[in-house]
């Protein structure tokens, strides 16, 4: 909960050594993920960003872009097969799809607000993650249910429950 983010080469003798730290956040750092080829880093934090580096060499990466997501944490986040896409699961009960590609600025591309079984206000979600063809997005949020929606229209095409206490991985 350092804010910091290091970046280790595995050794030949089985160690690690840090090649560079990050210091991108100003908050907490909740998640970290390489993107499908292994050229971008992705952090998001509590401080309601997500930064994207690109790798440079074997031992840097430099800060690209940075996107101001939400209101609130960003808990979680997930890319695309096809490096295009990222998902963002945020405090402010929404989920964010940015265009990440590259050839341009980040640009938000769809925003869908989570239903709530008993909240009409939606919910939060905590952890998101896309499945291999794109065509779906699976949310876990504090309300311990699981919900599958179309990535296209963000409509929920399954819910489940059967967790005592919150899911915190997908």
């Amino acid at each position: 909960r350092d804010r910091l983010v290091h970046i280790f080469r595995h050794e030949n003798d089985n160690s690690l050594k840090c090649v560079q730290t990050l210091e991108n956040h100003s908050s907490t750092v909740n998640r970290v993920r390489w993107d499908v080829k292994g050229s971008r880093l992705m952090t998001c934090g509590a401080d309601q960003s997500v930064v994207i580096c690109e790798k440079r060499s074997e031992t840097e990466l430099k800060r690209v872009q940075l996107l101001n997501v939400a209101r609130g944490s960003v808990y979680d986040m997930d890319i695309d097969a096809g490096n295009k896409f990222l998902v963002t699961a945020s405090q402010d009960k929404m989920l964010n799809i940015w265009n990440v590609s590259g050839a341009t600025k980040p640009s938000l591309v769809r925003r869908y607000k989570i239903n709530s079984e008993n909240d009409s206000e939606g919910c939060c979600a905590y952890r998101v993650r896309l499945d291999p063809s794109g065509l779906f997005v699976a949310v876990c949020c504090f309300d311990k249910w699981i919900r599958i929606l179309d990535f296209y229209s963000g409509s929920v095409v399954a819910r489940f429950m059967g967790h005592a206490d919150l899911v915190t991985s997908l």
